[in-house]
């Protein structure tokens, strides 16, 4: 039964990512020279550009390494042309993903309007992880932050931490935890013609414990910091 739920499950991912989408996997992959059994179809994602109608984002993770305990991915970053399948711009890293002790759950593509300067607008590639830990707790998204260039797609905002989960308790009540979720906003300010990046960070303290009486009590504060990220010529520091 649980073989069968689990290629249902496939089966499910597979439906989602090509009914949602207009592009030819196999067309794209033939281009890398890779076939579908080398790539972890339940990560691949795509979004058309709103700024290039004729545009799409395409996500694809390269499997390197999977066992029992570790699976590893290169990262293909890929504009598309929407019409023919033909890849336009690139971007590769090796051992772009892993998943271990800290899972990838998700890839999401970001398609908000970062225009990080006059004539350059970015995409954002969001990453998810968390562990399977309940007395110690822990999730976290990463942003990267491409914009086109010739024939390449360049990273200037490099798996910047956007959001953070940690706790610790004993089951039963006690613990605490902080959350941190950050919103980036671009600056009327700029630095080496770049739109610096205001970075508005939300922090949720939550403490609990019993009282004399045996109840638990929660507690939680809220704060707020605000950082602003400069580009230094190559990327945001």
């Amino acid at each position: 039964m649980k073989i069968k739920l689990t290629v249902l499950l496939l089966l499910v991912l597979t439906y989602n990512i090509y009914s949602q989408t207009n592009f030819d996997l196999d067309k794209i992959l033939h281009q890398l020279n890779l076939k579908r059994s080398q790539c972890e179809v339940g990560f691949i994602v795509s979004k058309q550009l709103p700024n290039a109608k004729n545009e799409t984002i395409v996500v694809i993770p390269e499997i390197i390494k999977s066992d029992d305990t570790t699976e590893e991915y290169n990262g293909y970053i890929l504009i598309i042309d929407s019409n023919t399948n033909k890849i336009k711009h690139k971007y590769f890293k090796p051992s772009y993903w892993t998943s271990d002790a800290l899972i990838l759950s998700e890839i999401k593509i970001d398609t908000a309007p970062y225009h990080v300067s006059k004539n350059k607008r970015a995409f954002g590639i969001r990453s998810s992880h968390y562990t399977l830990s309940k007395p110690n707790p822990y999730s976290s998204e990463t942003l990267t932050l491409f914009f086109k260039k010739e024939e390449k797609l360049i990273p200037i905002l490099d798996h910047f931490e956007s959001k953070e989960y940690v706790g610790e308790w004993d089951m039963q009540c006690a613990g605490w935890s902080i959350n941190e979720e950050k919103i980036l906003i671009l600056s009327k300010n700029k630095t080496n013609d770049f739109f610096d990046i205001i970075v508005n960070n939300k922090i949720t303290n939550r403490k609990s414990d019993t009282n004399e009486t045996g109840e638990c009590i929660d507690e939680e504060k809220i704060s707020f910091q605000k950082t602003v990220l400069k580009f230094n010529g190559k990327v945001y520091k």
